[in-house]
């Protein structure tokens, strides 16, 4: 992100994009952390059944993965991301430029 906001590459319009990335990252860390801890499975009285971290993780990484291309983040879009609006030269909250 610094290097990101550095390029202006990352507008004062797009921070709830960023935030949702940063949600969507820390509920895959979570849902990580369950699975490593709890396993991929569990029993049910009807046999084995997947854990519902497993359906929480692969929504996560789908909502990163495609959060990640709209801000830039890999190395396909990249090339792509054509800067947003340029700052009016203020500080936002977080102490920079955006």
């Amino acid at each position: 992100m610094p290097q990101l906001v550095a390029d202006r590459k990352i507008a004062a319009h797009e921070l709830q994009t960023v935030e949702a990335y940063c949600v969507a990252v820390a509920n895959m860390r979570l849902a990580e952390e369950a699975i490593r801890k709890y396993g991929m499975t569990f029993e049910s009285d009807s046999g084995p059944k997947r854990r519902p971290e497993t359906t929480i993780l692969k929504e996560n990484i789908e909502a990163a993965r495609r959060l990640a291309a709209e801000l830039g983040l890999t190395p396909a879009s990249r090339g792509k991301n054509n800067g947003g609006m340029p700052g009016d030269g203020s500080a936002s909250e977080f102490g920079v430029d955006i």
